[in-house]
């Protein structure tokens, strides 16, 4: 087994004072990995070829290494940043098991996502028994069509059901949308913001999908003879690349549209339905987490189309 994270070569304590992640509740914030590569071939993505195959750490040495985090550092929250967390189901509740068994009293998310795919209710309530109260999904785009064809098929009415499930154990549930594939159109956008807003989901980030090198979808922009963009220039909320059916200027102002458009309905819906918002909190800790959360998220758009 590889040793645990060299932590004391890093000035931990300047690293904590540093709020980088809106998405935390506390401020003593470490990464884990308990699981390398992924399965799944999606035509985007790149951990396939920078990570290979899956294989994951047992439950017993992930929650020791949670426990070292609390006893030697003080960690006070943790962010899964696994690829594919959850493929192995059982490894999963496992991992949540052991924390409860262990009582590592931790708060924690998955910012880089988690497959919806593999999530039931089940799954979600030991989740949120172990301390988890942000999940981030890769939803990727609202045409069931588009979503064939990147390798990432699912069922609307599964994605809903785990929102739902979610969101009544008090878990924060935010998801990713990608746009500007090759045969994108502008019908094909507004289908992804409807279901972006149908799936029920808390917060959306949407970004512009990048051909990175060596995967399928760089080998499909070449077949089609499309320009690439600038990878040293790159945002991902700033499209460089006309399309046949969008330019990238009409893409960039979609992008902008719809972040605003999201996040407005949201805070519209939970100052209609007060009762339901403040349900989901169990502490004044909590209110200011949602509070930073939703200036966050404003300041991001304004940061990025303002």
């Amino acid at each position: 087994l590889l040793p645990f994270p060299a932590w004391h070569l890093f000035p931990l304590d300047e690293y904590f004072e540093v709020k980088g992640h809106a998405a935390a509740t506390r401020g003593r914030v470490a990464p884990v990995l308990t699981s390398r590569g992924c399965v799944n071939r999606c035509i985007f993505c790149s951990v396939p070829l920078v990570w290979g195959c899956w294989r994951a750490r047992s439950p017993a040495n992930v929650v020791e290494e949670i426990e070292w985090l609390v006893e030697k550092w003080g960690v006070e929250e943790v962010h899964f940043e696994d690829d594919n967390l959850s493929l192995d189901r059982e490894r999963m509740k496992g991992i949540c098991r052991e924390m409860v068994r262990r009582r590592v009293e931790v708060d924690w998310a998955t910012p880089n996502g988690i497959d919806v795919r593999t999530l039931t209710a089940d799954l979600l309530e030991e989740m949120r028994k172990a301390g988890c109260y942000w999940l981030s999904f890769g939803l990727e785009h609202g045409d069931p069509l588009f979503r064939e064809r990147m390798g990432k098929s699912f069922q609307p009415s599964h994605v809903k059901r785990i929102v739902k499930r979610a969101k009544e154990l008090g878990i924060w549930t935010h998801a990713f949308f990608m746009v500007g594939w090759p045969w994108e159109t502008k019908e094909s956008l507004e289908r992804t913001l409807r279901f972006a807003e149908e799936v029920g989901v808390d917060f959306a980030t949407f970004f512009v999908v990048v051909p990175f090198p060596g995967t399928p979808l760089e080998r499909l922009w070449e077949e089609l003879g499309l320009d690439k963009p600038d990878l040293a220039l790159h945002s991902q909320f700033h499209p460089q690349v006309d399309l046949e059916t969008l330019r990238a200027e009409e893409l960039g102002r979609w992008l902008e549209k719809a972040s605003l458009r999201f996040q407005t309905r949201r805070l519209l819906h939970w100052f209609r339905s007060p009762g339901e918002l403040l349900s989901r909190f169990k502490s004044v800790e909590e209110v200011r987490f949602f509070l930073r959360l939703v200036r966050h998220f404003a300041e991001e758009v304004v940061g990025r189309y303002g």
